[in-house]
């Protein structure tokens, strides 16, 4: 009978070289801290469209605005939804694509998540 050999467990090799272009293997070391904190930040700072109070604005929309006024707004709201859009893009199709530490994606993904917010909004 033939004795079964397990081969040992591979070792978690971390990189040698440390940068934002090199993932981590693992969560913890952060090599960027301050990246952790800025997910953290935005984390606690939070909010959805709905818990934005409009029921004055919308009055004032309707009763206080004239055609000309609530047009020009309209651009403005528009043009700023679209950045809003540009700015996600460029955190989930390009930043993320690029910078590999954890903590750094965990940032731009709480960046990201924002401007959707902001987009909904």
């Amino acid at each position: 009978m033939s004795a079964i050999i397990t081969p040992p467990p591979t070792p978690i090799v971390l990189p040698t070289k440390f940068d934002l272009l090199t993932e981590n293997p693992v969560y913890k070391p952060f090599r960027y801290p301050w990246a952790y904190e800025a997910w953290l930040t935005q984390q606690r700072v939070h909010w959805l469209p709905e818990e934005v109070p409009l029921a004055d604005d919308v009055k004032d929309w309707h009763k206080n605005l004239t055609a000309g006024e609530r047009n020009l707004l309209t651009q403005i709201f528009r043009f700023f939804t679209q950045a809003d859009v540009e700015v996600n893009n460029c955190y989930m199709k390009h930043y993320s694509q690029v910078f590999k530490p954890t903590e750094v994606l965990m940032m731009l993904s709480a960046f990201s998540n924002i401007e959707t917010v902001h987009i909904a909004a």
